[in-house]
């Protein structure tokens, strides 16, 4: 093949590799604060309750013991969340992490602001 040939690819190549930047999509505030999980006063223990005996109210502390199966859900407190516009439960990931090593994602269902009374 020709020299022209392999310059032209090459060019071609680079081009391609360098303007993807170009397509990708700013983050309109790229110091958006880090969501920090609540915990309870005096501990490292996060505030969580069961979805199901929650008032909609921030609680005082949490449950300690989960059952875990498929029809569980918890409701964990959260705060410092800059939401973008339209931007809800699917923008966030929750992983459990076990002693053993086991790491399981949890699914988000829904984003609720609480009350502080």
């Amino acid at each position: 093949m020709s020299k022209s040939f392999w310059k032209l690819s090459f060019l071609l190549l680079f081009v391609l590799l360098f303007s993807v930047q170009i397509f990708a999509e700013d983050d309109p505030n790229p110091d958006s604060p880090t969501p920090i999980l609540l915990s309870q006063t005096g501990s490292s223990q996060i505030l969580a309750v069961r979805s199901a005996n929650w008032n909609g109210v921030l609680p005082n502390s949490s449950q300690t013991l989960f059952r875990p199966s498929p029809k569980t859900e918890v409701t964990l407190f959260v705060t410092n969340l800059d939401l973008m516009e339209n931007e809800g439960p699917n923008a966030f990931r929750v992983y459990l992490y076990q002693k053993s090593g086991k790491i399981f994602e949890l699914q988000t269902e829904d984003l609720v602001q609480a009350n502080k009374t």
